[in-house]
């Protein structure tokens, strides 16, 4: 019962994942001291990086302020549907600003294409750098496989994520 956080994160346990060993090391904390402490300290919410936490000591589990009966194992229970509760809200406001975002950036990239003045009259300025690099054939070629490459990552990583 001398278990440390290094000790959980070393062999033979090796536990990765931060909300676990914190769990498992509060846990074996609640063994040690005063029950009424570790009570405290879950109710008070000072566990962290546990927001949702869900400590099973002898007879309680404790969720934030309320309490219910369950049995007497000192194991961590893990339920991950009640941790992020939707947010249907918050989803729409998000989709209605890009929406309005891209159709403000499309309708001025329109009205600033229409009135860029003509290039005989107004030269464009010139650029240092540009103009003293030799120009590359196949760069943009090159650029826009990066681009469609990063993309498909993009589209694989957000589809299997968890």
């Amino acid at each position: 019962m001398t278990l440390t956080e290094e000790d959980l994160k070393q062999p033979p346990m090796s536990l990765d994942v931060l909300g676990d060993i914190k769990r498992l090391s509060l846990a074996i904390i609640s063994l040690h001291t005063d029950k009424s402490l570790a009570n405290r300290r879950l109710a008070n919410g000072d566990v962290p990086f546990l927001p949702a936490q869900q400590l099973q000591t002898n007879h309680k589990i404790y969720r934030g302020d309320s309490r219910t009966e369950t049995s007497s194992s000192p194991i961590p229970s893990n339920e991950i549907g009640n941790r992020f509760p939707p947010e249907y809200f918050k989803t729409f406001v998000s989709a209605l600003y890009i929406t309005v975002v891209a159709f403000i950036s499309a309708f001025v990239m329109a009205v600033v294409h229409d009135r860029v003045p003509d290039t005989a009259t107004y030269p464009p300025l010139p650029d240092i750098v540009l103009d003293n690099v030799p120009i590359i054939p196949w760069g943009f070629h090159i650029a826009e496989l990066c681009a469609i490459t990063m993309a498909i990552m993009w589209h694989t990583i957000l589809v299997f994520h968890k």
